[in-house]
């Protein structure tokens, strides 16, 4: 006789599940060409991602660090700026001073790396 696979509860208070957006999809595909370790596919899905739905300076920090796992410091540096940008005008001040510190670190030449773990 065949055995039934449990399903997990579901709690009625939570509600209905949300739907993923494109750019949500995109990052978690990152994520997974990272672990992977195919960096180039996770900069180009962050990259799509980013001009995609460009108004979100967390999508942009991701993208920066990515170009910078490939060695493409030029576009890590715009991606920061774009970042900074977005932070400036939404008025964190304090993810903006972090923005300004990782551009600062990408113009010297000794250092071709972010001070970021690979996470």
């Amino acid at each position: 006789m065949a055995r039934r696979v449990r399903q997990p509860e579901r709690n009625a208070s939570r509600g209905a599940p949300r739907e993923e957006t494109h750019n949500e999809a995109l990052v978690r595909r990152a994520r997974r060409f990272r672990r992977r370790g195919d960096h180039r596919q996770a900069m180009l899905s962050l990259r799509e991602a980013c001009h995609t739905g460009g108004q979100c300076p967390r999508l942009w920090t991701l993208y920066a660090v990515a170009c910078v796992r490939v060695r493409r410091v030029d576009d890590a540096k715009q991606a920061l700026r774009q970042a900074l940008w977005l932070r400036q005008r939404a008025k964190d001040g304090r993810r903006a001073q972090v923005m300004e510190r990782l551009l600062t670190h990408l113009d010297t030449p000794h250092a071709p790396q972010l001070p970021l773990r690979a996470a």
